[in-house]
């Protein structure tokens, strides 16, 4: 996943909820301009707390494995619920 594929994402959780930018800003601790950066996939390095903060909104979180690793059941349910 890169970047822009994590904003993208982002983006889509917020509007589930029908938050604006500085809506979800405000709940993580964050400014607007840093979502907005975060869900366009530019700017400069976020910074791992903020982004684990803005997923912790949407009670998601970051895993890691290997490149290539098939997904798991919970993977493909959780792909189709979004």
């Amino acid at each position: 996943m890169n970047r822009k594929e994590l904003g993208k994402i982002i983006a889509s959780l917020r509007k589930q909820r029908g938050w604006d930018q500085a809506e979800a800003g405000r709940r993580a601790g964050v400014s607007r301009a840093f979502v907005c950066n975060l869900e366009r996939g530019t700017g400069g390095d976020p910074g791992l707390q903020k982004v684990l903060n803005i997923l912790a909104l949407f009670s998601r979180t970051l895993e890691i494995r290997e490149i290539g690793e098939a997904p798991t059941l919970d993977d493909l349910l959780a792909e189709q619920d979004s």
